[in-house]
């Protein structure tokens, strides 16, 4: 277990002077994929709500606005949330952490549990969120997505944005650290948009194309009762 009095101070520097900063970060690398997958769309015109009559279920009556509104203005500060409070909870001695040096094997095992654990959290909330209370409440929100792209990835209700991120919350309880849980929550704000691109494949040529998207989601949002996990 790691030295908490001679981390603490770096870990307070990390928690008390950089929350802006941290949320900008979170800000910035999230706009760097959703954009550029957004453009993907715009290049190979797969992605035209427009087509669709259905503009009006949405907030600001627009697919676009919705999806950045719930996404910037909820899952953001939430993802943000999530992480300061993990470091709070290190750098204050409530939850204690494993150094790499301490247990590399140990280090790694955790590292690479991560996207399963994801998987199988994902999976339970999803089966929850479809539960009819639920999902009048909050999941209906990003179900207004019949035909997803890039931004619908985190255009949640912030009561599914709180449960979503929450797989976090297994750090705070098995012996992990900072990376950790900085890792999971990244896995889980950037790897979202992989099941919302709008198209499966890009073509290379008339033979050729490439697997872009987890297909499995997008088909998910367009026919609700089938594919809850990833």
């Amino acid at each position: 277990m790691s030295n908490l009095t001679e981390n603490k101070p770096l870990l307070n520097r990390i928690v008390l002077g950089k929350k802006s900063k941290i949320f900008l970060r979170v800000l910035l690398w999230m706009e760097i994929l959703v954009i550029g997958l957004y453009m993907l769309n715009i290049i190979f015109s797969y992605f035209i709500t427009d087509a669709f009559d259905i503009q009006n279920i949405f907030t600001f009556n627009k697919q676009i606005f919705d999806n950045l509104f719930w996404s910037l203005f909820w899952g953001v500060p939430i993802w943000t949330a999530y992480e300061v409070l993990s470091f709070w909870f290190y750098a204050s001695g409530l939850v204690p952490f494993v150094q790499f040096g301490e247990a590399p094997i140990y280090f790694f095992f955790i590292l690479l549990l991560i996207p399963a654990f994801r998987d199988a959290h994902f999976y339970l909330i999803h089966r929850f969120l479809h539960f009819k209370f639920m999902y009048k409440i909050a999941h209906s929100v990003h179900h207004r997505n019949v035909n997803p792209g890039p931004w619908s990835s985190l255009s949640m209700h912030p009561i599914e944005h709180l449960l979503y991120f929450s797989g976090v919350i297994i750090h705070w309880i098995i012996l992990s650290h900072p990376l950790h849980a900085t890792y999971h929550l990244f896995h889980a704000g950037l790897g979202s948009a992989n099941g919302h691109i709008g198209f499966k494949q890009m073509m290379i040529n008339d033979k050729r194309a490439i697997d872009l998207s987890n297909y499995n989601h997008y088909l998910h949002h367009k026919y609700f009762e089938v594919n809850y996990g990833n």
